[in-house]
Parts: C-alpha cells; structure tokens; sequence
C-alpha cells in the first residue's frame, strides 16, 4: 500500500522534501511507519518527543492501522 507522508518544519528539513509517498505492507500502523522515517533519517530520533503524528488529519497515539492512500502528517 502506498500512504502520503507530509513533513513540516524541521522534519521538512531533515527530509529534504515536504511530502513523498511510501510504500508500506498491509497492517502497518503509524507508529512503524516513523520507525522505517528513522531508519532512514537518524536525525528523526532528536524529535521523537515533540512530534506528534496525524493520519488524515487527526491526531493518532501511534496506534493507528494505515490504509493505501491514507496522509500522514
């Protein structure tokens, strides 16, 4: 499944881009897709604690499954 992941701020920074699309397996929740973002930008891991994640533009713990072409913010 494919999501949309749009980066702000320093996360825009860090990334080099301020949205791409990421291939992603069935059943992955928000929380695993930050943790495959840190992998491929260690930087991420400074901000863990200030970034709060958002699918489709509501506030997730995490926790929530994501669906092909859900936005993540």
């Amino acid at each position: 499944m494919q999501v949309k992941v749009r980066y702000f701020g320093m996360t825009k920074e860090i990334a080099g881009c301020d949205q791409e699309v990421v291939e992603l397996g069935e059943g992955t929740c928000a929380a695993d897709l930050f943790a495959h973002l840190q992998q491929r930008f260690p930087k991420l891991d400074a901000f863990r604690g200030s970034i709060a994640l958002a699918v489709n533009l509501e506030y997730s713990d995490g926790k929530t499954i994501l669906r092909d072409h859900d936005e993540v913010h």
